[in-house]
């Protein structure tokens, strides 16, 4: 099994927290959804 590291940073205008919220853009939703782009190639 692999590990890895991830280090973020962000700016959170344009984002409505942190936490995901239905209908609203959130950094756990940008997160997840770049982590199965990801772990899917």
């Amino acid at each position: 099994m692999s590990r890895y590291k991830i280090i973020i940073q962000y700016d959170g205008m344009g984002f409505r927290g942190w936490q995901l919220q239905k209908n609203e853009r959130t950094i756990q939703g940008e997160l997840e959804s770049a982590l199965n782009i990801i772990n899917n190639h």
